[in-house]
């Protein structure tokens, strides 16, 4: 009986692996050449807590969103960012903020579809606490594969 049951096991399991779900002459999906950076999504400035901490005990690192004032395209390749800083509240103490600057905060930025970036010449990770008081350039590569395009990322004014 366990020689016919595994058997049987044995027949379902190829048919699944050699069948399909999805039916036949399916349209191909576009493959995307766009290599854009439409702006930047968001800033936030990011520090440890002095009285919250996670299991382990190690301090919880807290975030607080910085203000997108304005995304402007001057030119070909180049994305100029206006940021501010909020008003200091709750553990966003005025000491706090005083701390933030431009050299310490992490962006993100919204890009074509489907395609990557890549920080060039020294320029920090995005989505992680780097240097913005300068000029950042990246490479857009387009989900084709082939297209692609530098962009220099530039915080034009950071208000507190």
């Amino acid at each position: 009986m366990k020689k016919y049951i595994y058997t049987l096991f044995v027949l379902i399991v190829t048919s699944l692996m050699f069948s399909s779900c999805l039916d036949g002459n399916l349209d191909e999906l576009p493959v995307f050449s766009d290599a854009e950076i439409s702006g930047v999504r968001y800033a936030d400035y990011r520090w440890k807590s002095a009285t919250a901490t996670v299991p382990g005990g190690e301090a919880l690192v807290i975030k607080q969103t910085l203000n997108i004032e304005e995304n402007t395209k001057p030119g070909d390749g180049q994305l100029n960012v206006k940021i501010s800083v909020p008003a200091a509240s709750g553990e966003f103490t005025e000491a706090i903020r005083n701390q933030c600057s431009a050299n310490n905060i992490s962006v993100a930025v919204t890009i074509s579809t489907a395609s990557k970036i890549t920080p060039l010449e020294g320029a920090p990770a995005l989505g992680k606490p780097g240097d913005w008081s300068k000029p950042n350039k990246y490479r857009v590569t387009a989900a084709d594969g082939k297209t692609t395009k530098d962009w220099t990322i530039t915080v034009t004014e950071f208000k507190k």
